[in-house]
């Protein structure tokens, strides 16, 4: 009995260190990366309209540019997994997109300050 209770001891120690180099070995997922220029179809509380973010990405903080019905802004935001915000400011509006990126798509919803919300989808170009 001694032997077989040493057997599944040397069995689970040698398992163990071939888990555990399998994971340190194992590709991490790539994270999700907002890079790129975006063009988006964007519905509002006043109609819809197709503005363009280019969002550099580095590390959780992403910043870039807006360009659309609302004139040229600044975007600055931040990323976490597949979730992402960004925040610019038009005209004295402060304008949040929340939203999710899957490849070189992303969608979500949109905060246009007191004048409401809507929805937007958008493709990396």
């Amino acid at each position: 009995m001694k032997k077989v209770g040493k057997l599944f001891v040397v069995f689970f120690a040698v398992f163990g260190l071939m888990v555990g180099a399998t994971m340190i070995n194992a590709p991490m997922a790539s994270a999700a990366n907002l890079t790129g220029e975006w063009l988006c179809d964007v519905e509002t509380p006043s109609g819809s309209g197709t503005p363009t973010f280019v969002l550099k990405q580095d590390g959780n903080k992403i910043s870039g540019t807006y360009k659309g019905a609302f004139g040229e802004s600044d975007v600055n935001g931040t990323i976490e997994g597949n979730k992402f915000k960004l925040d610019y400011e038009s005209s004295g509006i402060k304008i949040t997109y929340n939203g999710t990126i899957n490849g070189d798509k992303i969608k979500g919803t949109a905060s246009f300050g007191q004048y409401g919300e809507g929805s937007f989808e958008g493709t990396r170009q």
